[in-house]
């Protein structure tokens, strides 16, 4: 029915930007309502059931095409006008939520997107399905200490540490062999294990392995790392150097990159962290074509 924007949304999906976040607001962005039945056709189509059943069909097929493009379940919650202005594309508001999903090796708890404005207007007339108005939503994304680890362990994330070049920020001969991630005490520990390709074929134990924890905030509309510090014994190494290492690794921002898309804006605002997960909230703006 709305396969082309519901897929879009799932691709869409995760402190320090609130004037950014602050401009994508329903007052400033929410399109008029234009085109829609008059009360008394919406009256009629309540009142016989026609609304009640038009949403249960369209929340069936989206789910449907969901399951079909993901190979997830997902909960829908979709509300509209009148059976007349669903056909159409009108629809009042639209709630999706995805548990334990794996968007192609990126592992996401948790992923809630809904509408905020209370008109929302796609064009079903053609294949090529486009929004007739601003659409703008709401999205949570809970991430655990277990999602990381499977993310990090994923081919593609793998991938990105075989690009690491270790000698850009001054170690020289050595290579980024692994990343694992833990979440304690409100922070974010990463622990990188880094060999040497010569040393490592007479003995195992040369490799070093680095203890890193660190806070987050979002700059940039991205998330960020500050407050690094070491945590094992190696206390000697200048942390300064391993600032930009983890964040080109930083396997949040990763797992949150999976949620970008074309012709539209993802908005972080906040990431906390709390007990083993991470919290990310934010605005999804996708304006009228």
């Amino acid at each position: 029915m709305i396969k082309k924007y519901l897929i879009a949304v799932l691709i869409i999906v995760l402190i320090n930007l609130p004037t950014l976040a602050a401009q994508y607001t329903p007052e400033k962005y929410c399109t008029p309502a234009y085109d829609v039945s008059s009360k008394t056709n919406q009256v009629m189509s309540k009142m016989f059931g026609a609304t009640f059943l038009a949403e249960k069909v369209g929340e069936s097929i989206i789910k449907k095409q969901i399951k079909k493009e993901t190979g997830h379940k997902f909960k829908v919650s979709l509300k509209s006008y009148s059976l007349r202005d669903l056909k159409r594309g009108i629809f009042k508001s639209l709630k999706i939520t995805g548990k334990n999903l794996d968007i192609d090796g990126t592992k996401v708890s948790l992923f809630e997107a809904k509408t905020l404005c209370d008109f929302n207007y796609l064009d079903l007339s053609t294949d090529e399905i486009y929004n007739k108005s601003n659409i703008l939503m709401d999205y949570s994304v809970m991430v655990t200490e277990k999602d990381l680890r499977e993310t990090v362990n994923s081919k593609d994330y793998n991938a990105i540490l075989q690009k690491v070049d270790l000698s850009a920020i001054g170690i020289k001969l050595l290579k980024l062999e692994s990343v694992d991630i833990a979440i304690k005490d409100e922070r974010l520990h990463v622990f990188l294990n880094i060999s040497s390709g010569i040393t490592s074929l007479f003995n195992k134990a040369s490799n070093l392995k680095i203890e890193i924890s660190t806070a987050l905030n979002v700059v940039n509309n991205k998330i960020n790392v500050y407050d690094v510090k070491l945590e094992n014994t190696n206390k000697k190494l200048n942390i300064a150097k391993y600032l930009s290492l983890i964040n080109f690794i930083d396997p949040l921002q990763y797992s949150m990159d999976a949620f970008q898309i074309p012709n539209g804006k993802l908005v972080i605002n906040t990431v906390n962290i709390v007990d083993d997960k991470i919290l990310v909230d934010g605005i999804i703006f996708i304006p009228k074509r």
